[in-house]
């Protein structure tokens, strides 16, 4: 199953200089909790470092990127979460991707 519809990219930030950059998604439909972790993939680099908002809404998650490898995601490239790594349920696609400087808090 996929969902596109209703999706999108909510913030970029990155709060610590050289650390990470926190991607902040919203989706239509909820991510919920499964037997296996969510799976961020920006162009080619991927993160599996992510958490649900603090209010525990779970139509929201935040996944953590090193900065390196955002550095890397080109300007275009294709968002989505998946759970799993072969055999995929379900997959939220998010668009393309408007690389801009993270934002600081």
């Amino acid at each position: 199953m996929v969902v596109a519809v209703g999706n999108a990219i909510d913030a970029v930030v990155s709060e610590i200089p050289g650390s990470t950059v926190a991607v902040q998604l919203r989706a239509a439909e909820s991510f919920g909790v499964q037997n296996s972790l969510p799976r961020l993939r920006i162009g080619d680099e991927e993160s599996i470092l992510s958490g649900f908002a603090d209010n525990g809404d779970t139509r929201r998650i935040i996944f953590q990127l090193p900065e390196s490898a955002y550095a890397k995601v080109p300007d275009g490239a294709e968002v989505t979460v998946r759970y799993g790594t072969t055999r995929v349920s379900k997959e939220w696609r998010f668009g393309k991707f408007k690389k801009l400087a993270p934002r600081r808090p």
